[in-house]
């Protein structure tokens, strides 16, 4: 013997499912960027979608139901106009952000981040349910006190009935 010793280092990459030629840009198989090639051209639709298009349709839609009191008189019309408006936005942000994360790959996530956006958009709707709840109460309140000051037929003292 000569004394001489041999060494081999071998490394496997036993997590990857699909085969690669190791000889650059000769795949066997399609690998994981031309399959994200389609992702990509959604991202980037996507993008130029919220770059160009949504500005322009929600300056017109604004300004639509922003003058509809202007224009019918109707306020309660307007304000459900402003609502529906709101929720359409805040269902579009979510589909956006699923198709994204499903573009790239991380659909649990964008799936997680659309339930999260819904909780919070259940719970803000619900606060401002319970806010006009309590204008609604504090108006009555408001309205019984300016009856009884007229004398009307509102908790009173019963001085009037005497006098009928």
């Amino acid at each position: 013997m000569d004394g001489k010793r041999n060494y081999s280092i071998v490394f496997k990459n036993e997590t990857s499912e699909q085969k690669k030629n190791p000889v650059a840009g000769n795949a066997t198989e399609p690998t994981e960027e031309s399959s994200s090639s389609a992702g990509k051209s959604l991202v980037k639709g996507l993008v130029a979608f919220k770059t160009f298009v949504q500005p322009f349709v929600e300056q017109v839609t604004t300004a639509y139901t922003s003058t509809v009191a202007l224009r019918t008189g109707a306020e309660e019309l307007q304000e459900k106009m402003q609502f529906a408006q709101s929720v359409i936005s805040k269902g579009v942000g979510i589909v956006e952000s699923i198709a994204v994360g499903a573009a790239v790959g991380n659909l649990p996530g964008a799936v997680l981040g659309a339930l999260i956006g819904i909780t919070n958009m259940g719970i803000s709707y619900s606060m401002k349910l319970q806010e006009l709840k309590w204008q609604s109460q504090v108006e009555d309140v408001s309205l019984s006190a300016m009856l009884v000051r007229a004398g009307g037929a509102a908790a009173f003292s019963g001085s009037r009935e005497r006098s009928q």
